[in-house]
Protein backbone atom coordinates (compact mmCIF):
# COMPACT_ATOMS: atom_id res chain seq x y z
CA UNK A 1 0.00 0.00 0.00
CA UNK A 2 1.42 3.41 -0.58
CA UNK A 3 1.95 5.57 1.98
CA UNK A 4 0.38 9.16 2.75
CA UNK A 5 1.19 12.25 3.05
CA UNK A 6 -0.74 15.14 3.89
CA UNK A 7 -3.92 13.68 1.97
CA UNK A 8 -2.12 12.30 -0.88
CA UNK A 9 -0.12 8.83 -2.15
CA UNK A 10 3.65 8.40 -1.75
CA UNK A 11 4.57 6.47 -4.50
CA UNK A 12 8.23 4.62 -4.98
CA UNK A 13 10.56 5.16 -7.67
CA UNK A 14 10.73 3.00 -10.45
CA UNK A 15 14.08 0.59 -10.19
CA UNK A 16 16.79 2.49 -12.40
CA UNK A 17 14.94 5.54 -12.83
CA UNK A 18 17.67 7.21 -10.84
CA UNK A 19 20.45 5.78 -12.61
CA UNK A 20 19.02 7.09 -16.12
CA UNK A 21 18.98 10.57 -14.32
CA UNK A 22 22.36 10.16 -13.19
CA UNK A 23 23.72 8.96 -16.61
CA UNK A 24 22.04 12.16 -18.22
CA UNK A 25 23.53 14.69 -15.79
CA UNK A 26 26.90 12.99 -16.47
CA UNK A 27 26.49 12.86 -19.93
CA UNK A 28 25.55 16.22 -19.89
CA UNK A 29 27.96 17.81 -17.59
CA UNK A 30 31.26 15.54 -18.14
CA UNK A 31 31.21 16.36 -22.15
CA UNK A 32 30.67 19.68 -23.30
CA UNK A 33 28.21 19.81 -25.65
CA UNK A 34 27.96 16.25 -25.64
CA UNK A 35 26.28 13.77 -28.12
CA UNK A 36 23.89 12.60 -25.61
CA UNK A 37 22.46 8.97 -25.51
CA UNK A 38 20.26 7.08 -28.25
CA UNK A 39 16.43 7.28 -27.72
CA UNK A 40 15.21 4.22 -26.03
CA UNK A 41 14.01 1.91 -28.75
CA UNK A 42 10.13 1.87 -29.16
CA UNK A 43 10.27 -1.60 -30.92
CA UNK A 44 9.65 -4.72 -27.63
CA UNK A 45 12.59 -6.56 -26.31
CA UNK A 46 14.07 -9.24 -28.55
CA UNK A 47 12.40 -7.51 -32.07
CA UNK A 48 14.50 -8.99 -34.84
CA UNK A 49 16.35 -6.89 -37.20
CA UNK A 50 14.27 -6.11 -40.49
CA UNK A 51 16.27 -6.22 -44.06
CA UNK A 52 13.69 -3.35 -44.48
CA UNK A 53 11.11 -1.00 -43.24
CA UNK A 54 8.60 -2.59 -45.38
CA UNK A 55 4.76 -1.17 -45.23
CA UNK A 56 2.99 -2.36 -42.56
CA UNK A 57 0.24 -5.25 -43.84
CA UNK A 58 2.51 -6.07 -46.54
CA UNK A 59 1.52 -9.62 -47.38
CA UNK A 60 -2.13 -8.79 -47.61
CA UNK A 61 -1.47 -6.73 -51.11
CA UNK A 62 -2.70 -8.94 -54.00
CA UNK A 63 -1.34 -7.33 -56.80
CA UNK A 64 2.59 -7.60 -57.70
CA UNK A 65 5.04 -4.69 -57.86
CA UNK A 66 1.33 -2.48 -56.80
CA UNK A 67 3.79 -0.52 -54.76
CA UNK A 68 6.76 0.37 -56.94
CA UNK A 69 5.82 3.46 -59.40
CA UNK A 70 6.72 1.11 -62.81
CA UNK A 71 4.16 -2.21 -63.08
CA UNK A 72 5.55 -5.47 -65.21
CA UNK A 73 2.77 -4.74 -67.73
CA UNK A 74 4.46 -1.37 -68.26
CA UNK A 75 7.89 -2.54 -68.64
CA UNK A 76 6.54 -5.00 -71.00
CA UNK A 77 4.87 -2.56 -73.41
CA UNK A 78 8.02 -0.69 -73.00
CA UNK A 79 10.06 -3.70 -73.94
CA UNK A 80 7.68 -4.46 -77.24
CA UNK A 81 7.26 -0.96 -78.56
CA UNK A 82 10.31 0.59 -78.73
CA UNK A 83 12.68 -1.95 -81.62
CA UNK A 84 16.08 -1.15 -80.76
CA UNK A 85 15.34 -2.41 -76.67
CA UNK A 86 13.38 -5.57 -78.50
CA UNK A 87 16.74 -6.63 -80.69
CA UNK A 88 18.89 -6.02 -78.08
CA UNK A 89 17.00 -8.73 -75.93
CA UNK A 90 16.68 -11.40 -78.90
CA UNK A 91 20.32 -10.46 -79.27
CA UNK A 92 21.28 -11.64 -75.56
CA UNK A 93 18.66 -14.80 -75.87
CA UNK A 94 20.56 -15.58 -79.54
CA UNK A 95 24.07 -15.85 -77.93
CA UNK A 96 22.97 -17.54 -74.63
CA UNK A 97 20.58 -20.14 -76.17
CA UNK A 98 23.51 -21.34 -78.39
CA UNK A 99 26.15 -21.85 -75.91
CA UNK A 100 27.12 -25.45 -75.39
CA UNK A 101 26.78 -26.68 -71.79
CA UNK A 102 27.55 -29.92 -70.15
CA UNK A 103 27.33 -31.56 -66.37
CA UNK A 104 30.76 -32.63 -64.36
CA UNK A 105 31.50 -34.12 -61.23
CA UNK A 106 33.14 -31.33 -58.71
CA UNK A 107 36.49 -31.11 -58.24
CA UNK A 108 37.16 -32.17 -54.74
CA UNK A 109 39.79 -30.30 -53.12
CA UNK A 110 43.58 -30.73 -53.90
CA UNK A 111 42.58 -32.30 -56.90
CA UNK A 112 43.10 -30.92 -60.73
CA UNK A 113 40.48 -29.22 -62.33
CA UNK A 114 38.33 -31.44 -64.53
CA UNK A 115 37.10 -29.93 -68.50
CA UNK A 116 33.55 -29.54 -69.12
CA UNK A 117 34.08 -31.96 -71.74
CA UNK A 118 33.56 -35.68 -70.50
CA UNK A 119 36.23 -36.54 -73.59
CA UNK A 120 38.63 -35.61 -71.38
CA UNK A 121 38.44 -37.69 -68.84
CA UNK A 122 40.39 -40.58 -70.33
CA UNK A 123 43.20 -38.36 -70.56
CA UNK A 124 43.20 -37.50 -66.58
CA UNK A 125 42.97 -40.99 -65.79
CA UNK A 126 39.37 -41.04 -64.19
CA UNK A 127 36.62 -42.55 -66.09
CA UNK A 128 34.33 -41.53 -63.43
CA UNK A 129 32.78 -39.23 -65.17
CA UNK A 130 31.63 -41.79 -68.41
CA UNK A 131 30.72 -44.16 -65.66
CA UNK A 132 28.78 -41.57 -63.38
CA UNK A 133 24.49 -42.82 -65.23
CA UNK A 134 24.20 -39.17 -62.99
CA UNK A 135 25.53 -37.25 -65.76
CA UNK A 136 23.69 -38.88 -68.55
CA UNK A 137 20.77 -38.69 -66.99
CA UNK A 138 21.07 -34.80 -66.11
CA UNK A 139 21.94 -33.79 -69.91
CA UNK A 140 18.54 -35.66 -70.86
CA UNK A 141 16.04 -33.65 -68.32
CA UNK A 142 17.55 -30.49 -69.42
CA UNK A 143 17.78 -31.31 -73.13
CA UNK A 144 13.74 -30.90 -72.80
CA UNK A 145 13.23 -29.08 -69.43
CA UNK A 146 9.79 -28.82 -69.46
CA UNK A 147 9.05 -31.61 -71.68
CA UNK A 148 7.46 -29.69 -74.18
CA UNK A 149 10.42 -26.98 -75.14
CA UNK A 150 14.04 -27.87 -76.16
CA UNK A 151 16.76 -26.06 -73.98
CA UNK A 152 17.16 -23.28 -76.56
CA UNK A 153 13.29 -22.47 -76.16
CA UNK A 154 13.53 -23.44 -72.83
CA UNK A 155 16.27 -20.77 -71.96
CA UNK A 156 14.83 -18.14 -74.13
CA UNK A 157 11.25 -18.21 -72.23
CA UNK A 158 13.30 -17.51 -69.06
CA UNK A 159 15.82 -15.01 -70.01
CA UNK A 160 12.64 -12.89 -71.61
CA UNK A 161 11.06 -12.42 -67.64
CA UNK A 162 14.86 -12.11 -67.08
CA UNK A 163 15.95 -9.24 -68.78
CA UNK A 164 12.60 -7.16 -69.17
CA UNK A 165 11.06 -7.88 -65.97
CA UNK A 166 13.57 -9.31 -63.49
CA UNK A 167 11.28 -11.98 -62.04
CA UNK A 168 12.30 -15.38 -63.59
CA UNK A 169 9.99 -18.16 -62.50
CA UNK A 170 10.38 -21.78 -62.51
CA UNK A 171 7.80 -24.33 -60.93
CA UNK A 172 9.32 -27.86 -60.28
CA UNK A 173 6.56 -29.90 -60.61
CA UNK A 174 6.55 -34.21 -60.46
CA UNK A 175 3.90 -34.96 -62.72
CA UNK A 176 1.52 -34.28 -65.85
CA UNK A 177 -0.95 -33.39 -63.83
CA UNK A 178 1.00 -30.38 -62.21
CA UNK A 179 1.42 -31.32 -58.66
CA UNK A 180 4.27 -29.45 -57.02
CA UNK A 181 7.64 -31.01 -55.98
CA UNK A 182 8.19 -31.93 -52.60
CA UNK A 183 11.26 -33.45 -50.42
CA UNK A 184 11.54 -37.17 -51.49
CA UNK A 185 9.65 -36.86 -55.10
CA UNK A 186 11.12 -37.27 -58.43
CA UNK A 187 11.50 -33.80 -60.51
CA UNK A 188 9.08 -34.31 -63.64
CA UNK A 189 9.54 -30.80 -65.43
CA UNK A 190 10.56 -27.59 -64.90
CA UNK A 191 8.03 -25.04 -65.56
CA UNK A 192 8.71 -21.29 -66.67
CA UNK A 193 5.96 -19.13 -65.29
CA UNK A 194 4.57 -15.70 -65.82
CA UNK A 195 7.01 -14.00 -63.50
CA UNK A 196 4.43 -11.02 -63.39
CA UNK A 197 1.75 -13.34 -62.01
CA UNK A 198 3.95 -13.86 -58.50
CA UNK A 199 3.26 -11.79 -55.52
CA UNK A 200 6.14 -12.13 -52.79
CA UNK A 201 5.34 -12.81 -49.08
CA UNK A 202 7.75 -11.45 -46.46
CA UNK A 203 8.12 -12.95 -42.50
CA UNK A 204 8.41 -10.39 -39.52
CA UNK A 205 11.85 -9.55 -40.69
CA UNK A 206 11.32 -8.96 -44.47
CA UNK A 207 12.94 -12.35 -45.74
CA UNK A 208 11.27 -14.82 -47.62
CA UNK A 209 9.72 -17.08 -45.20
CA UNK A 210 11.01 -20.68 -44.81
CA UNK A 211 8.75 -24.16 -46.03
CA UNK A 212 6.15 -24.94 -44.62
CA UNK A 213 5.20 -21.37 -44.66
CA UNK A 214 3.78 -19.45 -47.84
CA UNK A 215 6.35 -17.70 -49.52
CA UNK A 216 4.50 -16.83 -52.97
CA UNK A 217 1.28 -16.56 -54.24
CA UNK A 218 0.18 -16.77 -58.16
CA UNK A 219 -2.01 -14.28 -58.36
CA UNK A 220 -5.04 -14.80 -61.58
CA UNK A 221 -7.68 -12.76 -62.51
CA UNK A 222 -7.14 -10.06 -59.95
CA UNK A 223 -7.38 -13.44 -56.56
CA UNK A 224 -4.88 -15.24 -55.38
CA UNK A 225 -5.26 -18.62 -57.05
CA UNK A 226 -2.10 -20.87 -56.01
CA UNK A 227 0.32 -20.63 -53.07
CA UNK A 228 3.84 -21.84 -52.82
CA UNK A 229 6.60 -22.89 -50.18
CA UNK A 230 9.71 -21.82 -50.90
CA UNK A 231 10.69 -25.47 -52.39
CA UNK A 232 8.23 -25.25 -54.45
CA UNK A 233 8.89 -22.51 -56.45
CA UNK A 234 11.88 -20.84 -57.66
CA UNK A 235 12.41 -17.27 -58.16
CA UNK A 236 15.65 -15.73 -58.76
CA UNK A 237 15.69 -12.21 -59.44
CA UNK A 238 19.02 -11.41 -60.48
CA UNK A 239 19.72 -7.73 -59.80
CA UNK A 240 18.39 -7.88 -55.95
CA UNK A 241 18.72 -4.53 -53.57
CA UNK A 242 18.21 -4.82 -50.08
CA UNK A 243 15.26 -2.11 -50.20
CA UNK A 244 13.59 -3.52 -52.77
CA UNK A 245 11.23 -6.73 -53.05
CA UNK A 246 11.59 -6.96 -56.77
CA UNK A 247 14.46 -7.56 -59.08
CA UNK A 248 15.94 -4.35 -60.89
CA UNK A 249 15.75 -5.21 -64.73
CA UNK A 250 17.92 -3.20 -67.67
CA UNK A 251 14.45 -2.34 -69.47
CA UNK A 252 13.47 -0.77 -65.91
CA UNK A 253 17.10 1.16 -65.23
CA UNK A 254 16.68 2.84 -69.06
CA UNK A 255 13.34 3.43 -68.63
CA UNK A 256 13.60 7.06 -69.29
CA UNK A 257 15.77 6.91 -72.55
CA UNK A 258 13.21 4.50 -73.75
CA UNK A 259 10.39 7.31 -73.41
CA UNK A 260 12.98 9.69 -75.08
CA UNK A 261 13.47 6.98 -77.86
CA UNK A 262 10.02 5.98 -78.55
CA UNK A 263 8.97 10.34 -78.81
CA UNK A 264 11.57 10.11 -81.13
CA UNK A 265 10.55 7.46 -83.05
CA UNK A 266 7.13 8.82 -83.14
CA UNK A 267 7.67 12.09 -84.11
CA UNK A 268 10.08 10.68 -87.19
CA UNK A 269 6.67 8.62 -88.05
CA UNK A 270 4.86 12.19 -87.88
CA UNK A 271 7.27 13.79 -90.55
CA UNK A 272 6.07 10.76 -93.32
CA UNK A 273 2.31 10.20 -91.83
CA UNK A 274 1.30 13.77 -90.99
CA UNK A 275 1.99 17.39 -91.84
CA UNK A 276 0.62 19.83 -94.27
CA UNK A 277 4.34 21.50 -95.51
CA UNK A 278 4.44 20.87 -99.39
CA UNK A 279 7.40 20.47 -101.36
CA UNK A 280 7.89 23.86 -102.26
CA UNK A 281 6.06 27.71 -102.09
CA UNK A 282 5.71 30.14 -104.43
CA UNK A 283 4.43 33.24 -105.11
CA UNK A 284 1.40 34.41 -107.30
CA UNK A 285 0.82 37.54 -108.12
CA UNK A 286 -0.99 39.99 -105.71
CA UNK A 287 -3.94 40.58 -108.00
CA UNK A 288 -4.89 37.32 -108.95
CA UNK A 289 -7.82 36.11 -106.99
CA UNK A 290 -8.47 32.67 -104.94
CA UNK A 291 -10.61 30.96 -108.00
CA UNK A 292 -7.53 32.19 -110.19
CA UNK A 293 -4.79 30.14 -107.76
CA UNK A 294 -7.34 27.36 -107.09
CA UNK A 295 -7.45 26.88 -111.26
CA UNK A 296 -3.96 27.43 -112.16
CA UNK A 297 -3.33 24.74 -109.62
CA UNK A 298 -5.31 22.02 -110.80
CA UNK A 299 -3.95 22.82 -114.40
CA UNK A 300 -0.56 22.52 -113.03
CA UNK A 301 -0.79 19.42 -111.29
CA UNK A 302 -2.87 17.83 -113.79
CA UNK A 303 -0.35 18.73 -116.58
CA UNK A 304 2.48 17.18 -114.69
CA UNK A 305 0.78 14.45 -112.33
CA UNK A 306 1.59 11.06 -113.45
CA UNK A 307 3.55 12.61 -116.74
CA UNK A 308 7.58 11.55 -116.16
CA UNK A 309 7.82 12.61 -119.65
CA UNK A 310 5.94 15.92 -119.29
CA UNK A 311 8.22 16.91 -115.99
CA UNK A 312 11.66 16.22 -117.73
CA UNK A 313 10.47 19.56 -120.46
CA UNK A 314 10.35 22.75 -120.27
CA UNK A 315 7.40 24.24 -118.85
CA UNK A 316 6.20 28.36 -119.08
CA UNK A 317 3.89 29.81 -116.48
CA UNK A 318 3.25 33.21 -115.74
CA UNK A 319 5.58 35.70 -113.60
CA UNK A 320 4.97 34.30 -110.40
CA UNK A 321 6.94 35.65 -107.82
CA UNK A 322 9.63 33.86 -105.91
CA UNK A 323 9.77 30.06 -105.56
CA UNK A 324 11.13 28.67 -101.48
CA UNK A 325 11.55 25.31 -101.29
CA UNK A 326 10.73 23.81 -97.61
CA UNK A 327 13.84 22.29 -95.88
CA UNK A 328 13.65 19.50 -94.84
CA UNK A 329 14.10 18.16 -90.77
CA UNK A 330 17.43 16.70 -89.71
CA UNK A 331 15.85 12.96 -89.15
CA UNK A 332 18.53 11.33 -87.86
CA UNK A 333 21.37 13.03 -85.35
CA UNK A 334 23.88 12.86 -82.22
CA UNK A 335 20.70 12.39 -79.72
CA UNK A 336 20.02 8.65 -82.08
CA UNK A 337 23.17 7.57 -81.35
CA UNK A 338 23.63 8.54 -77.80
CA UNK A 339 20.23 6.48 -76.96
CA UNK A 340 21.78 3.64 -78.89
CA UNK A 341 24.83 3.40 -76.81
CA UNK A 342 22.94 3.58 -73.47
CA UNK A 343 20.56 0.81 -74.48
CA UNK A 344 23.17 -1.54 -75.75
CA UNK A 345 25.08 -0.78 -72.64
CA UNK A 346 22.76 -1.71 -70.74
CA UNK A 347 22.17 -4.85 -71.86
CA UNK A 348 25.95 -5.63 -72.20
CA UNK A 349 26.12 -5.54 -75.89
CA UNK A 350 28.31 -3.67 -78.71
CA UNK A 351 27.04 -0.65 -80.38
CA UNK A 352 28.83 -0.87 -83.08
CA UNK A 353 25.89 -2.13 -85.89
CA UNK A 354 24.21 0.80 -85.49
CA UNK A 355 26.89 3.58 -84.83
CA UNK A 356 28.53 5.32 -87.68
CA UNK A 357 32.16 5.83 -86.81
CA UNK A 358 33.79 3.16 -85.14
CA UNK A 359 37.24 1.12 -87.10
CA UNK A 360 38.02 -2.18 -87.11
CA UNK A 361 40.22 -2.28 -84.28
CA UNK A 362 37.64 -0.56 -81.92
CA UNK A 363 34.50 -3.07 -82.70
CA UNK A 364 36.59 -5.96 -82.07
CA UNK A 365 37.23 -4.63 -78.96
CA UNK A 366 33.82 -3.33 -78.06
CA UNK A 367 32.68 -6.83 -78.59
CA UNK A 368 34.94 -8.30 -76.21
CA UNK A 369 34.24 -5.78 -73.95
CA UNK A 370 30.43 -6.04 -74.06
CA UNK A 371 30.77 -10.12 -74.07
CA UNK A 372 32.94 -10.25 -70.53
CA UNK A 373 30.36 -7.69 -68.83
CA UNK A 374 27.26 -8.75 -70.60
CA UNK A 375 27.41 -12.13 -71.48
CA UNK A 376 29.99 -13.76 -68.85
CA UNK A 377 27.15 -12.59 -65.96
CA UNK A 378 24.32 -13.79 -66.81
CA UNK A 379 25.87 -17.14 -67.66
CA UNK A 380 27.10 -17.79 -64.53
CA UNK A 381 23.45 -16.45 -63.45
CA UNK A 382 21.91 -18.97 -65.40
CA UNK A 383 24.84 -21.64 -63.60
CA UNK A 384 24.49 -21.07 -60.36
CA UNK A 385 20.23 -21.13 -60.59
CA UNK A 386 20.26 -24.91 -62.58
CA UNK A 387 23.15 -26.05 -59.97
CA UNK A 388 20.83 -25.00 -57.08
CA UNK A 389 18.09 -27.33 -59.01
CA UNK A 390 20.63 -30.07 -59.10
CA UNK A 391 21.38 -29.99 -55.71
CA UNK A 392 17.92 -29.31 -54.03
CA UNK A 393 15.44 -31.00 -57.00
CA UNK A 394 18.02 -34.26 -57.61
CA UNK A 395 20.05 -34.50 -54.69
CA UNK A 396 23.50 -34.41 -56.52
CA UNK A 397 25.99 -32.37 -54.42
CA UNK A 398 28.96 -33.52 -56.66
CA UNK A 399 27.66 -32.39 -59.98
CA UNK A 400 27.63 -29.29 -61.01
CA UNK A 401 26.28 -27.59 -64.68
CA UNK A 402 29.07 -25.50 -66.40
CA UNK A 403 29.34 -23.71 -69.94
CA UNK A 404 31.51 -25.15 -72.90
CA UNK A 405 33.89 -23.04 -75.42
CA UNK A 406 32.08 -21.25 -77.89
CA UNK A 407 33.32 -21.94 -80.64
CA UNK A 408 31.35 -19.86 -82.72
CA UNK A 409 32.45 -16.51 -82.11
CA UNK A 410 36.02 -16.47 -83.87
CA UNK A 411 36.72 -19.33 -85.89
CA UNK A 412 40.32 -18.02 -86.69
CA UNK A 413 41.04 -17.26 -82.99
CA UNK A 414 40.05 -20.25 -82.12
CA UNK A 415 41.73 -22.76 -84.07
CA UNK A 416 45.03 -20.60 -82.97
CA UNK A 417 43.85 -21.95 -79.34
CA UNK A 418 43.32 -25.17 -80.50
CA UNK A 419 47.01 -25.09 -82.43
CA UNK A 420 48.24 -24.04 -78.73
CA UNK A 421 46.81 -26.42 -76.71
CA UNK A 422 47.07 -29.38 -78.69
CA UNK A 423 50.98 -28.51 -79.30
CA UNK A 424 50.90 -27.95 -75.18
CA UNK A 425 49.28 -31.66 -74.55
CA UNK A 426 46.06 -29.78 -73.00
CA UNK A 427 43.93 -31.47 -75.82
CA UNK A 428 44.40 -34.68 -77.91
CA UNK A 429 43.72 -34.02 -82.02
CA UNK A 430 40.84 -36.70 -81.46
CA UNK A 431 39.09 -33.89 -78.92
CA UNK A 432 39.41 -31.14 -80.95
CA UNK A 433 38.28 -33.09 -83.84
CA UNK A 434 35.07 -33.76 -81.75
CA UNK A 435 34.61 -30.46 -80.80
CA UNK A 436 34.59 -29.80 -84.17
CA UNK A 437 31.85 -32.78 -85.27
CA UNK A 438 33.69 -34.63 -87.11
CA UNK A 439 34.83 -37.97 -86.46
CA UNK A 440 38.25 -39.08 -84.59
CA UNK A 441 41.22 -40.42 -86.27
CA UNK A 442 42.81 -42.47 -83.71
CA UNK A 443 45.50 -40.27 -83.26
CA UNK A 444 44.77 -40.51 -79.26
CA UNK A 445 46.28 -38.31 -76.61
CA UNK A 446 49.71 -36.91 -78.38
CA UNK A 447 51.64 -34.07 -78.28
CA UNK A 448 52.75 -31.99 -81.84
CA UNK A 449 56.32 -31.05 -80.84
CA UNK A 450 58.93 -29.98 -83.78
CA UNK A 451 59.88 -33.43 -83.88
CA UNK A 452 56.72 -35.00 -84.89
CA UNK A 453 53.50 -36.29 -82.79
CA UNK A 454 54.08 -38.32 -79.83
CA UNK A 455 51.89 -40.62 -77.63
CA UNK A 456 51.04 -39.86 -74.14
CA UNK A 457 50.93 -41.88 -70.78
CA UNK A 458 49.40 -41.69 -67.85
CA UNK A 459 52.06 -42.60 -65.12
CA UNK A 460 50.39 -44.18 -61.69
CA UNK A 461 46.87 -43.62 -63.22
CA UNK A 462 46.74 -47.56 -62.45
CA UNK A 463 47.88 -47.73 -58.98
CA UNK A 464 46.23 -44.49 -57.88
CA UNK A 465 42.97 -43.59 -60.09
CA UNK A 466 41.94 -40.90 -57.66
CA UNK A 467 45.49 -38.90 -57.74
CA UNK A 468 46.40 -38.96 -60.87
CA UNK A 469 49.79 -37.42 -61.80
CA UNK A 470 50.48 -35.04 -64.55
CA UNK A 471 50.98 -36.23 -67.99
CA UNK A 472 54.06 -36.82 -69.65
CA UNK A 473 55.37 -37.80 -72.74
CA UNK A 474 57.17 -41.06 -72.93
CA UNK A 475 61.26 -41.19 -72.50
CA UNK A 476 61.34 -42.93 -75.80
CA UNK A 477 58.95 -41.10 -77.98
CA UNK A 478 58.56 -42.91 -81.19
CA UNK A 479 56.60 -40.93 -83.94
CA UNK A 480 53.30 -42.12 -84.88
CA UNK A 481 53.24 -43.95 -88.39
CA UNK A 482 52.07 -42.09 -91.17
CA UNK A 483 52.72 -38.56 -89.24
CA UNK A 484 55.57 -36.58 -90.79
CA UNK A 485 58.30 -35.51 -88.30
Amino acid sequence: MPETLNGGKLTALEPGFVERVGRKLRNTLDVWFGPDLPMAPSAPAGTPPRTLDYPVGYNINIQPRNMEPISFDQMRSLADSFDLVRLCIETRKDQVSRMPWAFRLKTQPGAPKRSANTSNSAISGNDDEEQDPRLTQLTDFFSYPDREHSWQQWVRLLLEDLLVLDAPVLVPIVSQEGELWSPGKTLYALEVIDGSTIARKIDAMGRTPASPAIAYQQILKGLPAVDFTADQLIYRPRNVRAHKFFGFSPVEQIILTINIGLRRQIHLLNYYTEGNVPEALAQVPKEWSADQISEFQEWFDSALAGNSARRRRITFVPECGNLQFTRDPMLKDALDEWITRIVCYAFGLSPQQFVSVMNRATAETSVEQAAAEGLVPILGYLADTINLIVTRHFGFTDIEFVWEQDRTLNPLEQAKIDDIYVRAGVLSIDEVRESLGKHPIGAGNAVITTRGVFPLEIKGAQQNPESPEELQPDETPAAQPGVPS
